[in-house]
């Protein structure tokens, strides 16, 4: 068992791939509202399209944060952080009441399966990496990775 890297995942860096995969989407769920039109227009926009549009802004800082965090170092906090704001990304266009909206609602949801995808592919990297390091040398004439 590997108890020298508590809270990170064994191999130090890992994740590089799926960190800057996380900051891309919060770029442009960021940039959403506006490349897709359903941004906030003073005086035009209704509550539902206000929410979607500040519910965008807010999770790509949120996004933005985590994977610059992850760039730096990974840690297993950033890839939970990263499911759990995936998870919200996903909801929010029924709790905050914008599904009528396509646009808004369909932009929420591939962003957040594809979040989920990259969460999921760290979560079971990082599972076989640490399944690999517990087995490392337990057989003296094998080499420790497969």
């Amino acid at each position: 068992m590997v108890t020298s890297n508590s809270g990170r995942f064994p191999s130090g860096r890992f994740g590089q791939y799926q960190s800057w995969a996380i900051l891309a989407l919060a770029i442009w769920l960021f940039i959403s509202p506006w490349a897709l039109r359903f941004a906030v227009i003073p005086g035009g926009a209704g509550a539902s399209i206000a929410a979607a549009s500040w519910n965008a802004w807010i999770l790509g800082i949120l996004f933005a944060i985590v994977g610059v965090a992850s760039i730096a170092t990974s840690a297993v906090w950033q890839v939970w952080a990263s499911l759990v704001l995936a998870i919200w990304v996903f909801i929010a266009p029924w709790v905050l009441t914008f599904s009528g909206n396509n646009g808004a609602s369909w932009d929420h949801w591939i962003v957040a399966v594809l979040a989920a995808i990259v969460v999921s592919t760290s979560l079971a990297a990082g599972r076989t990496r640490r399944v690999d390091l517990a087995h490392a040398g337990s057989r003296p004439n094998e080499p420790p990775y497969h």
